[in-house]
């Protein structure tokens, strides 16, 4: 039963944000809360739990590093659940740096949701997408910063007028 739990939250966890990426990418309120590297954090922080709580698992992985071995992890529930928290932590990685990467070079929506929903279902074919898409774009042109105003010192003079 906790690894079912341990399954629906990572799942559930980042459901909210790929409905904004996808449903809201315009929404201002979107771009603030994926430009913030919070929202990454919940699904790592799971791994690495589950991950301390199954050690003996994963260091089986790391003594026979083949694909009987990693076939024999993955069969079991705990590792197939770290499976997909890994999934889900790298595919989320990936499809919020599409996002904000098109937000920046001012990609049109109609071009960007599609390739997030294939970066949902099957990141490095959505990535690959989006990565040809973009060799055809360049960032946009940022507005100049304006220079702080200048401070006056606290023990400033102050001038005389001048007189024509």
């Amino acid at each position: 039963m906790k690894l079912e739990l341990f399954f629906a939250v990572s799942t559930l966890s980042v459901l909210p944000w790929w409905l904004l990426m996808i449903g809201l990418p315009q929404w201002r309120v979107t771009q603030r809360l994926l430009r913030s590297p919070i929202v990454l954090l919940p699904l790592p922080i799971l791994y690495g739990v589950l991950a301390v709580w199954n050690w003996p698992l994963l260091a089986r992985l790391l003594e026979n590093p083949t694909l009987s071995g990693v076939s024999l992890i993955l069969g079991e529930p705990e590792g197939a659940l770290l499976g997909w928290l890994h999934f889900l932590a790298l595919d989320f990685f990936a499809g919020r740096w599409i996002y904000l990467d098109s937000l920046e070079r001012q990609l049109p929506g109609m071009a960007v949701v599609p390739i997030l929903w294939a970066t949902l279902l099957v990141a490095p074919i959505g990535l690959l997408l989006y990565l040809v898409l973009r060799s055809f774009t360049e960032p946009a042109e940022q507005a100049p910063e304006s220079p702080p105003p200048a401070q006056m010192p606290l023990a400033a003079s102050p001038k005389k007028p001048v007189r024509n």
